[in-house]
């Protein structure tokens, strides 16, 4: 695929309205026209995530409108181009990411088409200013008209909460789209003179590996071991039709993969290769050539636990934030403008919440510092 230049965001035109369901109901077919689509607030349907039209459609049959669902999907393309005040969804996106601080760029093809967008909201950048450690990817997808993909970079603060750094529609998952995607963040990081990750966590996907090792060649790139886990599961189960010997073969990939020495992790191997061979060797083989064999400095905690991780050896906890954006997108039909005003929010909601967890716990006075011993220390 031909790739254009790295393109910061930019746009035309100064200003748009973020889509949010209120409707100002109406019983006359012939009124129609005159249901809002509000701008800010929430309406009746007590939310600010974007809403289906059917569902829209049932709130206004409940009022007693006469109004087709043909109208109501003409009402609400019509909202949807007023909120792009006549741009391109793209050109619309680029000058809202710019007019709000979004840190942002857009690539694009020689033929001038849309070939991946990164952006991370301004207050995302002050946690991983404060939170640098750890850098989480992982895709997500079903989130816009065009099958792009969505790559998700999650990071992680002192008390284990999540919160999204940044995200990039991609063309693909080939090495050259994370490639890309890393290249940029990279660049975030440079310009905004945060410290690059120690540990990024990753599935085994190899394109994001090699890409991120080439890019942040400092870090440790760790494999997640749920995604092992699951997939150990999925191939070797169906080979213990008993359930005694299938825990037992579990147990013993469990085992390998928490030797806490590497002398113990050659010992236990042994002993997991000479209780399994040759009866269950496609097995062991898988194991073997699967992960361990190229895998293990990335999985086996002999290896790992060399690296700053703080106990985070998984990217489950990015299922979490999966399942955060759609609950704000609620389609896959939608452009990449209307796409970003969802995720947004979701960022603002989840910004909203740490920071307030993050007040609570700075004012409240520790368990134990609360007796009459430490007033001192309380002040």
């Amino acid at each position: 695929m031909m790739r254009g230049n790295n393109t910061p965001s930019q746009g035309d035109a100064r200003g748009n309205k973020t889509l949010s369901q209120g409707l100002a109901m109406h019983r006359d077919q012939s009124s129609f026209n005159d249901y809002k689509v509000m701008d800010g607030g929430r309406g009746p349907l007590g939310t600010r995530v974007p809403v289906a039209s059917k569902d829209i459609q049932s709130l206004v049959q409940q009022r007693g409108s006469l109004a087709t669902r043909k109208d109501i999907y003409n009402r609400v393309s019509d909202v949807r181009r007023d909120a792009c005040k006549g741009q391109s969804p793209i050109h619309a996106l680029a000058d809202q990411l710019e007019k709000e601080g979004f840190w942002s760029r857009i690539q694009f093809a020689p033929d001038g088409r849309v070939t991946a967008v990164l952006f991370a909201h301004p207050d995302s950048l002050a946690y991983l200013r404060a939170y640098p450690e750890l850098l989480l990817l992982d895709c997500t997808y079903k989130t816009n008209k065009h099958g792009m993909p969505l790559l998700d970079m999650i990071g992680v603060d002192a008390t284990q909460r999540s919160f999204c750094v940044a995200f990039a529609f991609l063309s693909g998952e080939a090495e050259e789209d994370y490639a890309w995607a890393l290249e940029q963040l990279r660049s975030l990081y440079e310009q905004c003179g945060i410290t690059p990750p120690s540990v990024i966590l990753t599935d085994r996907c190899l394109a994001a590996m090699n890409a991120a090792s080439n890019l942040f060649p400092s870090a440790a790139i760790l494999l997640c071991l749920w995604h092992a886990n699951k997939a150990v599961l999925a191939r070797c189960q169906p080979k213990f039709p008993e359930a005694e010997e299938w825990k037992e073969f579990n147990e013993f990939w469990h085992s390998i993969i928490g030797s806490p020495t590497e002398d113990e992790y050659a010992k236990r191997l042994v002993e997991f290769q000479q209780r399994y061979t040759p009866e269950h060797l496609d097995e062991v083989g898988y194991i073997n050539a699967t992960w361990l064999n190229p895998f293990k400095e990335k999985l086996v905690r002999a290896w790992v636990d060399q690296s700053s991780h703080f106990g985070n050896t998984a990217t489950s906890r990015v299922e979490g934030i999966h399942a955060l954006l759609k609950s704000y997108l609620r389609r896959s039909t939608l452009d990449l403008f209307e796409a970003w005003k969802a995720i947004r929010l979701a960022v603002l909601n989840q910004l909203s919440e740490l920071q307030a967890r993050q007040a609570s716990q700075q004012t409240r006075t520790p368990l134990e510092l609360s007796g009459a011993l430490y007033g001192a220390v309380r002040g």
